[in-house]
């Protein structure tokens, strides 16, 4: 890890709060020809919904944002860890762009996924294990997420931004002070298999692949 990289990230106000949900930047994105910043939606709980009160931490926006890592319970940390979930998930999204991207990269360590950098727009959890935050999101998680993917990307200095959420690309991508020289770009998600593997389609893998190359 860069450690001006991981300097200024740590001066972001929600990381601040919540350092577990700092990028992934891997080990050889720096050195990477083009560097390619993938955002996907949100991390998850494994709640029973029926069961939140108002005194869970992810009971609303305004309950979130004004608590901090030290709110969460330690049994939680892992599920809102992005660089562990990186690392160590076997989550179709990484299974899908290790494949793709170790067509046109080398791996390092193993992995061509070492190459990129990897968040998630929403800096707020879902409540429901695999479900979309779509059902609870809000304007504050909107503007929340698109303040911190502005800081990230000011830091890292991409020179792909590629949105791999529907969702958050609608509602997040499009509040964004967009970077001259940036480009923006949104493909289907992986896991979402019918337009991931259509070529007519054209937010497909192969529009990924066009970029690529």
């Amino acid at each position: 890890m860069n450690q001006k990289f991981e300097q200024e990230l740590n001066q972001i106000e929600h990381y601040q709060k919540f350092p577990l949900m700092k990028p992934f930047l891997g080990d050889n994105y720096l050195n990477s020809k083009k560097k390619f910043l993938f955002i996907a939606e949100s991390h998850f709980f494994d709640m029973d919904e029926s069961k939140i009160t108002e005194d869970y931490i992810n009971s609303s926006p305004r309950k979130w944002y004004s608590s901090s890592i030290k709110n969460l319970h330690e049994s939680k940390h892992n599920w809102i860890n992005t660089r562990n979930v990186v690392e160590t998930s076997s989550h179709m999204v990484f299974k899908e762009l290790e494949k793709i991207l170790s067509s046109f990269m080398e791996k390092y360590n193993g992995r061509a996924i070492n190459n990129i950098a990897f968040m998630n727009g929403f800096q707020r959890p879902a409540n429901k294990y695999g479900a979309s935050i779509a059902g609870i999101a809000s304007e504050r998680d909107f503007e929340e997420g698109a303040k911190t993917i502005e800081a990230v990307i000011k830091i890292i200095e991409p020179d792909y931004v590629i949105f791999i959420s529907k969702y958050t690309w609608e509602k997040i991508a499009s509040r964004l002070k967009r970077i001259e020289g940036i480009y923006y770009e949104f493909i289907n998600h992986p896991a979402s298999i019918k337009y991931w593997n259509d070529k007519k389609n054209p937010n497909s893998k192969y529009r990924l692949i066009e970029l690529l190359n």
